[in-house]
């Protein structure tokens, strides 16, 4: 028996990838606007900012990442 491989899809791969960039930079954003640095920072960042827009960030990078792997395999 013999299996076939399907090449790698370069968009699902970019699509990985930019997921995960995502998540990086909601993971900045919120340690820094959440106050965990030890930086002082020359302006106030809204809660906003830490409470809602950050993690959104995230669950949005990890359903892009998501969506490269399903695309990825399928």
């Amino acid at each position: 028996m013999q299996l076939s491989r399907r090449p790698i899809q370069p968009a699902a791969v970019h699509k990985i990838r930019r997921g995960l960039a995502y998540m990086l930079l909601a993971g900045l954003v919120f340690y820094f606007a959440g106050g965990y640095s030890a930086w002082n920072l020359p302006f106030q960042i809204p809660e906003l900012v830490s409470k809602v827009l950050a993690p959104l960030l995230f669950v949005g990078g990890l359903g892009l990442s998501c969506y490269g792997l399903y695309t990825l395999r399928g």
